[in-house]
């Protein structure tokens, strides 16, 4: 089994390519402004 300090880099890595991602589709698309509605619900 591995101690959760062996978990904190991927956990950590995870976290930031999610957040790139998040500000990379909200600048991409001027603010969610061009964002594809259908998407929401």
């Amino acid at each position: 089994m591995t101690s959760p300090s062996n978990n904190r880099k991927p956990i950590l890595l995870a976290l930031g390519a999610s957040f790139l991602l998040t500000v990379l589709i909200v600048a991409g698309s001027r603010n969610l402004e061009h964002y594809d509605s259908a998407l929401f619900g």
